[in-house]
């Protein structure tokens, strides 16, 4: 029995933020259309900083409230 040692072709990412990122990344730095796709990316990133957050759970300390 032959062993298949090629890995299958690697499939592009279906985020948006891979394409947002692409267009950004094509865009000239004066374009004035990289403002649109910074805004199209925003929410992307946040929600990615709110499970980052919530997954880290009691490791963040909390600011003592007393002395």
């Amino acid at each position: 029995m032959a062993r298949n040692d090629r890995a299958p072709p690697r499939q592009p990412p279906s985020h948006p933020y891979y394409y947002l990122t692409q267009a950004l990344r094509a865009l000239d730095p004066e374009d004035p259309r990289r403002f649109a796709v910074l805004l199209e990316r925003e929410p992307i990133l946040r929600a990615w900083g709110r499970r980052a957050l919530s997954s880290r759970g009691s490791a963040i300390p909390r600011p003592r409230t007393c002395c």
